[in-house]
């Protein structure tokens, strides 16, 4: 069967040839593509500071330590339960109390207005591609950072994501718009809480140690990116311009063949989405008979599941519930042509 996939990660001639020159340079660290690459998405984004790492997941991780560590008093913190398990996971394992928060029901995304009890830290996640709106949070009641791991290239009010926060967390994970198979970055504007950062995720190395020392002056873990993955990185970053025009082209396209079918993902007019995922929702809770139904078609999709319903917890959030048992992800990946769109299109009309 000629299955539709539904992601991919565009590695063309261009990305390998790229891969092949840092090999020939040796595994250097950190190497030369991996400055490089730190230096084009700092302009791009223009922010303080960007910092690569291994994955997407260390990116949040080294975050939230070097947050820990610059504000000891920290101890709760606010995260959506409709997001990818990582965003959870991740401050589970740093803070020792989490406040799940409900979603809204046309932007997927949370709300000021549904953290209803104080929280120290909140971290906001974009879901889809679609950024909160951060000025929506009032910053002077707790520190806000967001997991923008599917927002790169997005925009609030023509400024793209990256730089509006005291720090974000991107992914270069196979399925995300640029990838070098995984990866991570973090974007900050706090100077401080980078060079804590750039320590954290190189085992906790002291800033001043010399070549031949091995000095530490603090707790840090091993979430340096290689060479290879970062010259692969900056070549795909050349193409994420035409990345994102495609994706939202195929959206639209969506959109208008089924916004009178299915529920939709609603895009606040502030903002620009990348485009990350097209989730469509059903009528009922029947998402294991529509994927069924696109597999028998050859159409790969996914249904999302919120934090409370993978961790079975006993006080669900009604949204997040909601929008868990019925949403569908479309396949909406940078080197998807239009006769799969049209595809697609004939097989969820036809359920």
């Amino acid at each position: 069967m000629n299955w539709i996939r539904w992601d991919s990660a565009s590695i063309t001639e261009e990305e390998i040839e790229a891969a092949l020159g840092s090999l020939r340079q040796g595994f250097e660290s950190p190497g030369v593509n991996v400055v490089r690459a730190e230096v084009e998405f700092k302009a791009r984004i223009g922010c303080s500071d960007a910092i690569l790492v291994c994955n997407g997941t260390a990116a949040l991780l080294t975050l939230l330590f070097a947050i820990r560590e610059k504000y000891p008093e920290i101890s709760r913190v606010a995260v959506p339960s409709f997001t990818f398990i990582a965003s959870y996971n991740a401050v589970k394992t740093v803070f020792p109390e989490i406040n799940l928060i409900d979603c809204d029901l046309e932007t997927w995304n949370i709300c000021p207005e549904f953290i209803l009890e104080k929280v120290d830290l909140v971290l906001l996640v974009d879901v889809g591609g679609q950024p909160c709106i951060y000025d929506r949070f009032p910053q002077s009641d707790c520190l806000i950072i967001a997991d923008s791991a599917e927002s790169l290239g997005s925009t609030i009010d023509g400024q793209e994501i990256g730089s509006q926060l005291m720090g974000h967390a991107f992914s270069f994970q196979r399925s995300k718009l640029i990838s070098c198979g995984e990866g991570g970055l973090i974007t900050l504007q706090d100077n401080d809480l980078a060079d804590i950062c750039r320590s954290v995720m190189n085992h906790g190395y002291a800033s001043d140690k010399k070549f031949h020392e091995y000095k530490y002056d603090r707790f840090g873990l091993n979430f340096r990116m290689n060479d290879v993955q970062a010259a692969i990185l900056s070549a795909q970053l050349k193409k994420l311009d035409k990345f994102i025009a495609r994706r939202r082209t195929i959206a639209t396209w969506y959109e208008n063949a089924l916004s009178s079918k299915f529920g939709l993902q609603k895009i606040d007019s502030r903002v620009s989405s990348n485009r990350f995922f097209f989730g469509i929702l059903l009528d009922s809770p029947v998402q294991d008979k529509f994927a069924r139904h696109m597999e028998a078609l050859g159409i790969k999709v996914k249904c999302w599941s919120s934090v409370t319903k993978s961790l079975k917890e006993v006080n669900s959030l009604n949204n997040s519930e909601f929008l868990s048992e019925r949403n569908v992800l479309l396949p909406i990946h940078n080197d998807l042509t239009d006769a799969e769109v049209e595809r697609v299109i004939e097989a969820c009309l036809s359920f």
